[in-house]
């Protein structure tokens, strides 16, 4: 198939950067694919591909061997020929369970549950995301800029699967936090979204959150407002 060239334009929104809490940050060359010029424990949730069993929402079951990809948002299986492919309609997914580990699909990826109490789940999104790229100058210097090229082998597949550095590119990854009630509904961990959900249920949540400094970018704080909720709940038995 012959490749072709595609622009894609990035705005580097520094408001935009603060979505999510940057962990480490990693580099793919110029001529590297950048599925394999960043390390499995980035491009994948597990270190190897595992058993894992599909709850569909209209009742069916499905399984096999799966692992998820932060970097593409897919969540991969390997079918009966040995081929890796992505699970499509991520949609029709209630949940996939891994073991202890389950996974919820919220709008269009998947959030892995941290913790639960009897009506509250503490879940997580894994991303990766492109935080700056650089272009060689006349003298062999690097010089930000705002457009990058890549190259694609076809624009039927998932640009980032067949993306080619054409720069010095930087890539953060990153985590995102989400609350989600017992009836599968969630929203990202804020302030105003825990009182939304939870403070009719919850009376003392808002005063909790006032007068605690929680930082909604850290699984520890919110592993405490967990906390709070839970023994809430055990009050109000």
């Amino acid at each position: 198939m012959r490749s072709s060239i595609v622009y894609i334009l990035v705005l580097m929104l520094p408001g935009l950067q603060g979505l999510g809490q940057h962990n480490k940050t990693y580099k793919v060359n110029p001529g590297e694919q950048v599925i394999y010029g960043l390390p499995v424990e980035v491009r994948y949730y597990y270190p190897e591909f595992r058993t894992g069993l599909v709850q569909f929402r209209n009742g069916n079951l499905g399984g096999g061997k799966m692992n998820y990809s932060p970097l593409l948002d897919e969540m991969e299986f390997i079918s009966d020929s040995g081929d890796t492919l992505a699970l499509a309609d991520v949609e029709s997914i209630k949940y996939i369970h891994f073991g202890t580990d389950t996974f919820f699909v919220f709008q269009n990826f998947l959030i892995k549950e941290l913790a639960i109490t009897k009506n509250v789940r503490l879940c997580e999104r894994r991303s990766v995301s492109l935080v700056n790229r650089e272009r060689f100058g006349g003298h062999g210097e690097l010089k930000s800029g705002s457009v990058l090229a890549v190259e694609q082998l076809s624009s039927g597949v998932n640009t980032m699967r067949k993306m080619v550095a054409k720069e010095m590119l930087t890539f953060s990854a990153d985590r995102t936090y989400y609350f989600g009630d017992q009836y599968g509904s969630f929203k990202l961990a804020s302030k105003k979204n825990l009182t939304d959900m939870f403070g009719k249920n919850y009376p003392g949540l808002e005063n909790f959150l006032r007068t605690n400094d929680i930082n909604y970018l850290k699984e520890e704080d919110l592993r405490l407002v967990l906390e709070f909720l839970a023994i809430d709940e055990q009050k109000n038995r």
